[in-house]
């Protein structure tokens, strides 16, 4: 199954390719996403609501200001504004260098040093790809404890298929529904707001096999911040608070991208059970 680079509804419903979606129609869909009328959006760039509908409508051009300033006053993701610039015959804007980069070496272990200062509390930092790229001892611990010498704890470990692969945690998680939709809903909005690459779309695949059986539906749960999951294995039953963080950095789409996982233990015998285990 391919999955559609950007949300733009069709006459049919379907979902068209996003680099089939003119300049317009892309700044209309990130418009209405956000729930901002026409006269709002010309109010805060300084402009006309006329202007506004002859740029949706294909009547007319935004400038690179202007389509800046759009992006700006809507809220729309830095990769997506790259894309709106390049696709309009403009340079990018934001940069996407990768966390190896000198440049962002202290940035990297600023965000490592979060994971670790959480000491018993299970924690992770996840690229965009869903790929873990570092843990505490805490996170180490859970994993073996619950899946000991499994492959999905290979490297790389994806956290997708960690959570919801059949040979994963859902197989200890007392809600194995409510965890698949909280995880699948997360990957589709994501999904909306990044272009698709071959490892996504991979990936979104293997989660429509991964679908619980007394799963009825696939609808998109509301967004959370905050997450309960319950783990059961043998004599152990862990509650936790799960707690996801993006950070971001005005002109780095990668440090916007990267994602903070916390476990945070929601009862006495949760937190007795990490803090028996030794610190990083």
């Amino acid at each position: 199954m391919v999955m559609a680079k950007f949300y733009r509804l069709a006459d049919n419903g379907k979902m068209p390719d996003y680099q089939a979606a003119p300049i317009g129609e892309r700044i209309k869909h990130w418009r209405t996403k956000q729930g901002i009328s026409q006269l709002d959006l010309a109010l805060t760039c300084d402009t006309s609501a006329r202007h506004i509908s002859f740029i949706e409508t294909g009547k007319a051009t935004p400038t690179r200001e202007l389509l800046i300033t759009l992006a700006d006053a809507i809220g729309i993701p830095l990769s997506v504004r790259n894309n709106l610039l390049i696709a309009a015959g403009f340079a990018a804007e934001h940069e996407a260098t990768g966390l190896s980069n000198n440049e962002l070496q202290q940035a990297q272990q600023v965000m490592q040093n979060m994971v670790l200062q959480n000491h018993h509390n299970p924690c992770l930092l996840m690229d965009r790809y869903w790929n873990i790229n570092f843990s505490n001892q805490a996170f180490e611990c859970l994993c073996q404890y619950f899946l000991n010498s499994s492959p999905l704890l290979h490297k790389p470990i994806n956290l997708l298929e960690l959570f919801l692969h059949p040979e994963g945690f859902i197989q200890y998680c007392l809600e194995p529904d409510r965890l698949y939709l909280f995880l699948s809903s997360r990957f589709r909005r994501a999904m909306s707001v990044i272009e698709n690459t071959n490892e996504l779309t991979t990936l979104y695949s293997k989660l429509q096999h991964y679908k619980p059986s007394t799963l009825l539906h696939n609808e998109l749960s509301l967004p959370q911040l905050i997450t309960p999951i319950q783990l059961k294995k043998d004599s152990i039953n862990l509650e936790f608070s799960w707690l996801t963080a993006t950070l971001g950095e005005p002109l780095s789409i990668c440090l916007q991208e990267f994602q903070l996982e916390l476990f945070m233990p929601t009862n006495d015998s949760s937190k007795q059970w990490l803090e028996a285990h030794p610190d990083d």
